[in-house]
Formats: structure tokens, C-alpha cells, sequence
């Protein structure tokens, strides 16, 4: 049985490789080589509501281009 696939916006690299002990495959839109904070990659770090996340999800449900791929280890510049 697969253990499925994690996906977030913006990880260092590190954590990204300790991720695949626990999922098949790690996807992440940036891994850069220094990093503080998350908040440092975004211009408003408010929090959002369930139903925001809901039709951000539905609307962008077709894939993502640009991102890194961790099952393997591989980065996608």
C-alpha cells in the first residue's frame, strides 16, 4: 500500500529528504539553499479559511509546473 504524496510551497532541502520516509513522493514549488523562515516567501502570511483553500484547490486542481520532485531526490531549478 502506497503511503501517498506530500505536497507544500516552500521547504529546505533537508526536510524535504527526511519527508520521503514518510510519503511515496515529496512535491515542493521552491527549495532554496537558505532558509530562515516560510513567512519570508510571502508577501501576506495571513491565515485562510477552509473555504478558501477549497476553491483554491478545485481551481488549480490541473497540475503544477516548476516543482520539485523528492521520491528520488531530484530538483527542478
Amino acid at each position: 500500500r502506497g503511503r501517498g504524496v506530500v505536497g507544500i510551497p516552500v521547504g529546505p532541502l533537508e526536510v524535504l529528504r527526511s519527508m520521503t520516509a514518510v510519503a511515496d513522493q515529496v512535491i515542493c514549488l521552491q527549495s532554496p539553499e537558505i532558509f530562515s523562515a516560510v513567512g519570508e516567501f510571502y508577501d501576506d502570511f495571513g491565515e485562510v479559511t477552509d473555504e478558501d483553500v477549497e476553491r483554491l484547490l478545485k481551481q488549480h486542481s490541473r497540475g503544477v509546473h516548476g516543482y520539485v520532485v523528492l521520491g528520488d531526490v531530484r530538483r527542478a531549478e
